[in-house]
């Protein structure tokens, strides 16, 4: 039987609660995760619509801290823990593709609360829980 004073229980106790609340993040990726773009009907393709796909390798790092080291994850992904996180993935049109096309933003799964933004503009907050999501895309941005 182990006897603890109240300062040994005191400081075992804030442990306990630091250790739950700065705990460790854990991203996850899906397993054999593969997005079936074979399905026309689904995403909606023709011959004059094409998917330009954003999922992979994207930097990670805590909102709170933009000089934080970035982590590369993958997505789709999960993640274990609590935190604010900015995700960022770049990726380039060319000046052909914005004049004679219309961009739409799929987002087939988004458990949390979310902004998202291109080129730092918010585009969409998203109050969690709904998916799948469908923005349109200004030209402008």
């Amino acid at each position: 039987m182990v006897i603890l004073n109240s300062k040994s229980f005191f400081i075992i106790l804030v442990f306990l609660l630091f250790q739950n609340s700065f705990g460790q993040v854990v991203f996850r990726k899906i397993p054999d995760y593969k997005i079936r773009t074979s399905d026309n009907l689904f995403f909606d393709i023709t011959e004059t619509r094409s998917i330009i796909s954003l999922n992979g390798s994207w930097d990670v790092y805590p909102a709170n801290d933009k000089n934080a080291p970035k982590v590369t994850v993958g997505v789709p992904s999960i993640f274990e823990g609590n935190g604010e996180f900015i995700f960022e993935k770049s990726f380039k049109l060319t000046p052909k593709q914005v004049s004679s096309n219309t961009f739409k933003l799929f987002i087939l799964g988004l458990n949390y609360i979310a902004d998202i933004s291109i080129n730092n503009i918010i585009i969409y907050r998203h109050s969690g829980g709904e998916y799948p999501i469908e923005v349109d895309l200004p030209r402008d941005i």
